[in-house]
């Protein structure tokens, strides 16, 4: 269809109705997804704050700070070396 009119001259807005049990579902995904990545922060950081106490109370090398938080050495590494990037 062609109109009289310039592309940029209106707007088209789309909206799309759901089933409410549709829109419930996804309600509940977001939340999850929200609270997954709230708690996913909480655990990086308590991850980071205990591979710098292993390795300034322990000594320990990097390998064994990873095996003893079921991390590999590389992310250990990642880890710490991000953290000196902050301080």
């Amino acid at each position: 269809m062609m109109l009289d009119a310039e592309p940029d001259s209106f707007d088209i807005s789309l909206s799309m109705k759901l089933d409410p049990r549709i829109e419930h579902a996804l309600d509940e995904a977001k939340a999850a997804r929200r609270e997954f990545d709230t708690y996913q922060r909480v655990a990086q950081e308590k991850l980071r704050l205990a591979a710098e106490q292993i390795k300034e109370v322990g000594g320990l090398s990097i390998r064994d700070i990873g095996s003893l938080l079921d991390v590999s050495f590389q992310r250990i590494s990642q880890i710490l070396s991000d953290q000196r990037k902050v301080s």
